[in-house]
């Protein structure tokens, strides 16, 4: 089975008939549909996971100093001097995942729904979209502003 990009939605029927030996009619935009709903689920998933790991870096450094000043253990997961001479490609990759990636997926996801629109997607399937979009924004925004606030010191 050759695939080409332009024709996704004809590879995906000769999928099924090929593989599956079935014979299934459905319109492209059930699957953008689909599509919204994964790409919601994946990116609440990946903003859990990076919050949780960002909150136990920084009650695994409590406890560190803790250690250190009443009981004088010198105790350290990634050694004294590891965030002050942190590699500059993995500032870099914080950097991106961190600020740039939020801005970038909104911004994606605003041209998706504006494309909608220019479109005339129907209007179940654009109120769909134009709710998944502000949905994730607003995630978006939520991750930024608690990297950003965590970077600077605060909870």
């Amino acid at each position: 089975m050759i695939v080409y990009p332009n024709n996704i939605y004809e590879n995906i029927q000769e999928f099924f008939i090929d593989k599956l030996g079935i014979s299934i009619n459905f319109e492209l935009k059930v699957l953008e549909v689909f599509n919204w709903f994964i790409i919601s689920y994946l990116t609440i998933r990946y903003y859990q996971i990076n919050a949780n790991i960002e909150k136990n870096y920084k009650y695994i450094h409590h406890i560190e100093n803790e250690l250190e000043k009443k009981h004088k253990l010198p105790i350290y997961r990634e050694g004294r001097n590891y965030l002050d001479q942190y590699p500059m490609f993995l500032t870099f990759s914080y950097t991106f995942y961190k600020y740039v990636f939020p801005i970038l997926f909104s911004l994606c996801i605003i041209t998706k729904v504006i494309i909608n629109i220019i479109n005339k997607l129907s209007l179940p399937f654009l109120i769909i979209s134009i709710l998944a979009t502000i949905c994730l924004t607003i995630i978006n925004i939520s991750y930024f502003i608690f990297n950003y606030k965590l970077r600077k010191g605060g909870k």
